[in-house]
C-alpha cells in the first residue's frame, strides 16, 4: 500500500524583496515504518534583501505538523511521530 500527501509551502515576507524557493517544487519520499527523526529532505528559499533582513525562517502551518517537523533555520524536513512509526494503513 502506498500513500501520498501534498504539503503547501507559503512564503511570507515583511520587507523589500520577497523570499523565493530555490526549486519550483520539492518531492520527498517516506517509506512506511521509517524511523522517527528520519531526514525527509530540505527546502531552501533565498531573500535578496541585505543582512540582517535576508534571513529566512521556516515553519509548518498545515495538518502535517503532527507527523513532520521543519527546522526553522535551515529548512530541513524531518519525520516526527513521537514514539510511533509511520503507518499508511
Amino acid at each position: 500500500m502506498t500513500g501520498s500527501a501534498l504539503v503547501n509551502i507559503k512564503l511570507q515576507d515583511v520587507d523589500d524583496n520577497m523570499a523565493v524557493l530555490t526549486e519550483a517544487s520539492y518531492q520527498f519520499r517516506v517509506d512506511e515504518n521509517s524511523p522517527v527523526g528520519l531526514v525527509v529532505g530540505t527546502v531552501t528559499a533565498r531573500d535578496n534583501d541585505l543582512a540582517p533582513y535576508n534571513t529566512v525562517y521556516y515553519r509548518l502551518l498545515d495538518d502535517h505538523s503532527d507527523s513532520f517537523i521543519i527546522d526553522p533555520l535551515n529548512g530541513q524536513y524531518d519525520l516526527d511521530l513521537g514514539a510511533r512509526v509511520l503507518d499508511l494503513e
